[in-house]
C-alpha cells in the first residue's frame, strides 16, 4: 500500500468514526479567502481546487492546484504567518475534510504508517516545489524547457500532450515553448513520436 493510500483510509476510518466530517462544495465556492487564516489542515477527497489570486492587471493567476486525494493548507498550518496567500476555491463539485492541528497531532504521534506516509507526501511536495523554484530560476527560455526535459524524463522518455500546458508551467509563451522543442528537434537532442519525446540530451 502506498503513502497515498495510507492517508486516504485513515482519513476514512476517521470519517466512519465520526472525529472528521466532509464538507460539501459547488463549482465556483470559496474555501478560504486570501489573507485568512489557516487553522486546519485541508484533505480533497474528490473534486478539484485552485488557489488563485488577482495580479495588478486584473488577470487571475494560479498559484497552485489541488487534486483528489492530496493536501492544503500543510505548509501554513504551523507556520507563525499562516495566512492563504491566494483565494482557495472549489472549481468542481468537491468534498473537504478539515483536520484540526490537535488532531492531526494525535494522529501522527499514534499511527506510525500514517506518520511515514505524511512525510512521505509532505516531502515529495516540497521537493518538487524546489524544482519547480530551480525552473523558473532558468532565465533563459532554452535552458528552461531543457532543464523540465532532462528532470521529468523517464528511461529518456517523456510524454508531453500539450504545449499549452507545458507552456503554462514553465511560465513561458506557448509560441516559444513550440519553438524550442522545433529546436531541439532539429538539432537531434529529442526526437518526437506523436506525443512522446525521446531526450537525449
Amino acid at each position: 500500500m502506498n503513502a497515498n493510500e495510507i492517508i486516504k483510509n485513515k482519513i476514512e476510518e476517521l470519517i466512519n468514526k465520526k472525529v472528521l466530517k466532509v464538507n460539501t462544495y459547488k463549482a465556483g465556492d470559496i474555501i478560504y479567502r486570501e489573507g485568512e487564516t489557516c487553522e486546519y489542515l485541508g484533505y480533497l477527497l474528490k473534486g478539484k481546487i485552485n488557489i488563485s489570486t488577482i495580479s495588478d492587471d486584473d488577470n487571475e493567476e494560479i498559484i497552485s492546484v489541488i487534486n483528489e486525494g492530496c493536501f492544503f493548507g500543510h505548509f501554513l498550518l504551523f507556520q507563525d504567518d499562516n495566512k492563504f496567500l491566494g483565494d482557495v476555491s472549489s472549481t468542481i463539485s468537491s468534498k473537504v475534510v478539515f483536520i484540526k492541528k490537535p488532531i492531526l497531532l494525535n494522529v501522527l504521534m499514534t499511527d506510525i504508517d500514517f506518520l511515514n506516509a505524511y512525510l512521505t507526501v509532505i516531502t515529495k511536495e516540497s521537493f518538487q516545489v524546489r524544482q519547480q523554484v530551480k525552473l523558473l530560476s532558468h532565465k533563459k527560455a532554452l535552458d528552461r524547457v531543457i532543464y523540465y526535459l532532462k528532470t521529468n524524463n523517464k528511461n529518456e522518455y517523456i510524454e508531453i500532450r500539450s504545449v499549452t500546458s507545458l507552456a503554462k508551467r514553465l511560465n513561458l509563451p506557448r509560441e516559444t515553448v513550440s519553438r524550442m522543442l522545433s529546436k531541439l528537434i532539429n538539432e537531434e537532442k529529442i526526437e518526437k513520436t506523436g506525443y512522446v519525446y525521446r531526450v537525449k540530451i
